[in-house]
């Protein structure tokens, strides 16, 4: 277990974060300063739990994000310095489409790699409405051949689309 919580002025997390292999539980919560999380946090293939919320009380523990039997399946959305997401999130499978999408609204670019995750790789609909602090998209979001419909509406602050759009 690493218990960061209430790290108010903790920016970043050190790229060797992923050599803590057996890492079961991380609480990231309180951290309101946090901008990035690593891509290594993509090979704590142990990690059970991770908390990216508000420090809160429940049940003696401390945060609120829940990763259950040993793959990475939630995520919670109350990060709100977060801006940047680990290139390699795609190649956690196990992530919910809930989760998933809860963390992408979170920041201003979604990481190139996140076309490869199985609910964004073969999906017909990829629905970005609200998503008020996303900047650019991917570039590679061109290669979802499947899709037909994108909602970016209220994406206020969207500054172009990728030139592999609609080819």
């Amino acid at each position: 277990e690493l218990d960061l919580s209430g790290f108010v002025k903790l920016v970043a997390l050190p790229e060797r974060l992923g050599e803590l292999t057996s890492l079961e539980d991380l609480n990231l919560a309180g951290c309101k300063s946090l901008v990035a999380l690593p891509d290594s946090l993509c090979d704590l293939g142990h990690l059970t739990r991770l908390s990216l919320g508000e420090v809160e009380h429940q049940e003696g523990r401390m945060g609120g994000g829940l990763f259950g039997g040993g793959r990475l399946e939630k995520v919670v959305h109350r990060c709100e310095s977060l801006v940047a997401l680990p290139e390699r999130l795609g190649e956690l499978t196990s992530l919910d489409k809930e989760s998933l999408m809860a963390a992408l609204k979170l920041v201003e670019r979604l990481p190139e790699g996140i076309v490869e995750h199985p609910h964004l790789r073969d999906a017909r609909e990829l629905d970005l409405s609200g998503f008020v602090k996303l900047v650019a998209l991917p570039e590679r979001l061109g290669e979802l051949t499947s899709l037909e419909t994108l909602d970016l509406g209220g994406c206020v602050n969207l500054e172009s689309l990728p030139e592999q759009l609609g080819e």
